[in-house]
């Protein structure tokens, strides 16, 4: 089933998604990022103002908000942490995942936010590729799973909806004591 593909990296490793690109759009995916692509003007001209840098920086970023909101999917490539970073793609990935888009990653997990069950995580893009050629949004059985280190985070996680499952008991309590109380006083 083809998918509407966004594609996350380091800007240095552009050249890679580029390759990426190619191979997927020859299995019928559409890339949406343009940041990625050949051609792309999502880079600071050399001798811009700081002023005028920033605003080419923030359009880059709202381009990047817009191509997020078509995607399908997010195909980002990992990297072992650095200290020097910069992370846009941490905040493409967080922005993704909060849309419901299906995440997919190449290499080290490099938060903990990558290992979440919604995350299919591959050491490879040959083997990322494969699944995503298949419809089903799960873990695909290629993905290394992580959920057994996340176990305090996954036990938040249940906190949590047991709490919103124990506010919603609650409030049907309350709705049953407001009305026989109700019913108590019309007597």
């Amino acid at each position: 089933m083809p998918m509407k593909i966004y594609l996350a990296a380091r800007f240095s490793k552009r050249h890679i998604l580029q390759e990426w690109a190619e191979q997927l759009e020859a299995d019928g995916h559409q890339i949406v990022s343009r940041w990625s692509k050949r051609g792309s003007d999502h880079k600071i001209p050399p001798g811009q103002s700081e002023e005028a840098a920033f605003r080419e920086r923030r359009r880059f970023a709202e381009e990047d908000l817009e191509d997020l909101d078509q995607a399908d999917c997010v195909l980002s490539l990992m990297e072992e942490p650095r200290s020097n970073g910069r992370g846009g793609r941490h905040v493409e990935f967080g922005y993704a995942l909060a849309t419901g888009c299906r995440m997919v990653i190449v290499g080290p997990r490099e938060t903990v936010f990558h290992c979440l069950r919604e995350v299919e995580a591959f050491e490879t893009f040959e083997q990322a590729r494969a699944a995503m050629a298949t419809k089903a949004s799960a873990l695909a059985d290629e993905a290394t799973d992580c959920r057994a280190p996340l176990a305090p985070a996954e036990s938040l996680r249940d906190l949590l909806r047991k709490a919103a499952a124990v506010n919603a008991e609650d409030e049907a309590r309350l709705n049953s004591v407001e009305s026989i109380e109700s019913a108590t006083e019309t007597q």
